[in-house]
């Protein structure tokens, strides 16, 4: 099974240092994020966040990955509206 976390759960266990919590929870060694929530991160890492960093040293590590959209995941989110 795929466990793909968002931007909310990451910077919430990250804030206490505990990231490896959901590693526990969800028995996986491996977790995912989509494009979006990578690059709300990088926003916050740019922002200087300190607890951003626990989270890109999991990527770092290939402990989370990045999971890119498929084409038509792609297409469909451009039909989106932007708000």
């Amino acid at each position: 099974m795929m466990i793909l976390v968002d931007t909310n759960i990451l910077s919430t266990f990250a804030k206490i240092g505990r990231l490896e919590l959901l590693f526990e929870v969800f028995k996986q060694r491996i977790l995912y994020v989509s494009p979006n929530v990578f690059h709300e991160l990088k926003d916050a890492r740019d922002k200087q966040y300190d607890f951003v960093e626990l989270i890109f040293e999991l990527l770092q590590s290939g402990k989370l990955k990045i999971l890119p959209l498929e084409e038509d995941e792609y297409m469909l989110m451009l039909q989106l509206p932007k708000y």
